[in-house]
């Protein structure tokens, strides 16, 4: 596996005014369920320590066909879906690439 073919993302979520606990809840039951896959390196949750209402994913997938697939997962459909529900605003995801 080369470095180059690494995927990184890094999804930013703001839960709505009392949506915080469902959302943390759904998140982690993702990143539970993302860590099994196949092309799944690093699936990491993290919270603003100023505002937890704010999370975060720090994602590395091995090339983009695993996200791909990860993305095409019935679980990653179901939360996708519930947005709407859960956000205050929309989701903002960075993509980054490894410095070699």
């Amino acid at each position: 596996m080369t470095t180059s073919r690494i995927v990184v993302l890094v999804p930013e979520f703001h839960a709505k005014s009392g949506r915080e606990s469902e959302l943390r809840g759904r998140l982690v039951r993702l990143a539970a369920l993302s860590r099994r896959e196949a092309g799944c390196l690093e699936y990491t949750l993290l919270e603003d320590p100023s505002d937890p209402a704010r999370l975060s994913i720090f994602e590395r997938w091995v090339d983009r066909d695993a996200l791909d697939a990860h993305d095409a997962t019935s679980y990653v459909r179901e939360f996708v879906a519930s947005f709407d529900h859960l956000l205050e605003e929309p989701l903002a995801v960075r993509r980054l690439r490894l410095v070699e």
